[in-house]
């Protein structure tokens, strides 16, 4: 196949970058960016990757890939590919641990991250290949022992220095992707067995805090590559390679019907919703009326009123809980520690980007909160596809745009543009009150009376002027943007909803009238993060 190179000398993400360039040559189907120096490499499930000048940093992207393999062997495919290219080009024989990780007298020497947009036997799939040519992590920044190539070689042909190795070598691991994606099931996994494919006896299933939920003994390794895990009730559990690192937790999860909680951890409120596993469905689904909402002034007391309210909260036989928390660190570990308490099955949404369908984002530049309202829109289907405001109306007010398009498949894929943040409405009323003795009492809790006349007392004063304040950024975002719907959510949402909506400025934002206020968003997003593919 005939693939587009793209060789910089620096670059944040090769894979970022190979996506970007994808998107500007829309009749190529194959291509590749190879970079000498790499900023914000990304490892499975969100980690990042450390990349180390002189290293090899080589991103593949095919469009529309065609292979007899299953999806779910990708991430297999891709490392053979490199222990082929490994052996043919310095001779040294690689161990493959299972799924795609390459080790080198029992060290880990290159990681391989798969990622799939797609659907229906019609898939975009980027290949991420880290490879430690001639220098190695330091050992204090990661959890497992690394070497390089060059340690095992006389003459250490690689360096930062002479990058004619590494492009030449870069272009033999991409040759040897385009042979393996020819072979079948069958093909790959007997040319894998070659390379001797390590698979542990025993799997720990972690959260993110490092603490373990599940034990599992391995089985065997099934015919399409999935590995086949036993769980401590004794069911069969089968975990693939492109598996999100929690898919393993909500099989056991279903299995053993627990239920699940996801806790919003605002700046002013910890909000609290229940998800339960529906036989009916065969998924999770919001339970209707199971919100709980406190005021979290102090962490301690929220969670113990949290727990109050709801003991199935603190239940470790009843739930698992999941956290999104813009708090500081240290708050945040105090909510979770306090959870902990009584359920050890707490852990806080995990690091990683939006699910198929979208365009990748940097997670370390947008916040939970953020990234949780974007999920949760991706994960409601039956929200028209057109261009999208998603405005939170919190302590602070974001909104974020996101544009579909239309795909040669018939799929839409969306594209998360970016957003702002400014104050919310009651920032703004609160510093108004700090700030002006005079008008400080004439601002109270209860919402003003909206009518279509100039308020006329200096309570309706203050809450229309920040309501309209907030209103008017809305309508010069949609105007400008030319957006056709508008997600509202949020606890000053139903506020700013009613308040347009009795001044007739509904129109006024969107080309086709669609305002909806969605108040569960951001709990689906935090399940969907934490438990989807």
């Amino acid at each position: 196949m005939s693939r587009h190179w793209e060789i910089l000398d620096e670059v944040d993400s090769t894979s970022t970058q190979v996506q970007k360039t994808a998107d500007t040559y829309p009749d190529v189907n194959s291509f590749a960016c190879l970079a000498f120096s790499q900023s914000t490499g990304r490892g499975r499930f969100g980690k990042t990757w450390q990349s180390i000048e002189g290293n090899l940093f080589l991103s593949l992207y095919d469009r529309n890939l065609k292979t007899p393999l299953p999806l779910t062997s990708l991430s297999l495919a891709a490392a053979l590919a490199a222990a082929n290219a490994i052996k043919k080009y310095t001779g040294l024989s690689i161990s493959i641990k299972w799924p795609n990780d390459l080790l080198l007298g029992g060290k880990k020497v290159a990681g391989i991250l798969t990622e799939a947009s797609g659907q229906n036997n019609s898939w975009n799939i980027c290949t991420g290949f880290g490879i430690n040519l001639s220098a190695t992590p330091d050992p204090s920044a990661v959890d497992y022992d690394t070497t390089s190539l060059n340690s095992f070689l006389d003459e250490k042909i690689f360096s930062a220095c002479h990058q004619d190795h590494t492009a030449a070598f870069a272009k033999m691991v991409a040759s040897e992707w385009e042979s393996c994606l020819k072979l079948d099931l069958d093909e790959l996994l007997a040319a894998l067995q070659t390379f001797g494919m390590l698979r542990p006896s025993a799997w720990i299933h972690k959260d993110s805090l490092g603490e373990a939920l599940y034990s599992h003994v391995q089985v065997g390794i099934r015919h399409d590559g999935a590995i086949q895990l036993q769980a401590p009730s004794g069911d069969l559990v089968e975990v693939t390679s492109v598996n999100h690192p929690y898919r393993l937790s909500v099989q056991a999860l279903q299995q053993e019907k627990r239920s699940v909680w996801t806790i919003d951890a605002g700046n002013s409120r910890i909000k609290a919703r229940l998800f339960k596993y529906s036989q009916a469905t065969q998924e999770y689904e919001l339970v209707p009326n199971s919100g709980m909402s406190v005021e979290s002034t102090s962490t301690p007391t929220a969670i113990k009123a949290l727990l109050n309210n709801d003991p199935r909260l603190g239940n470790t036989e009843e739930s698992l809980v999941c956290v999104c928390s813009v708090k500081s660190p240290e708050e945040t570990q105090l909510l979770i520690n306090q959870l902990k308490e009584k359920n050890r099955l707490v852990r806080q949404m995990p690091q990683r980007w939006l699910r198929l369908f979208c365009s990748l984002y940097n997670t370390q530049t947008i916040g939970q909160d953020r990234r949780a309202l974007i999920e949760g829109f991706l994960a409601s289907p039956h929200y028209a596809k057109k261009p999208t405001l998603l405005a939170s109306l919190g302590t602070a007010l974001t909104l974020d745009i996101l544009r579909p398009k239309l795909g040669d498949n018939g799929l839409t894929f969306w594209t998360h543009m970016g957003g702002w943040i400014s104050p919310g409405l009651t920032t703004m009323l609160e510093s108004l009150a700090v700030q002006t003795d005079g008008l400080k009492q004439y601002i109270t809790d209860q919402n003003c009376t909206a009518t279509n006349s100039i308020p006329t007392n200096s309570t309706d004063a203050i809450w229309e002027g920040c309501l309209q304040s907030i209103d008017s950024t809305l309508e010069h975002v949609c105007h400008t943007h030319q957006l056709g719907q508008v997600i509202l959510t949020g606890g000053d949402s139903v506020r700013l909803k009613q308040f347009s909506e009795a001044r007739n400025l509904k129109q006024n934002w969107i080309l086709d009238d669609q305002l909806i206020h969605d108040d569960q968003l951001i709990h689906k997003g935090i399940f969907a993060l934490a438990f989807e593919l």
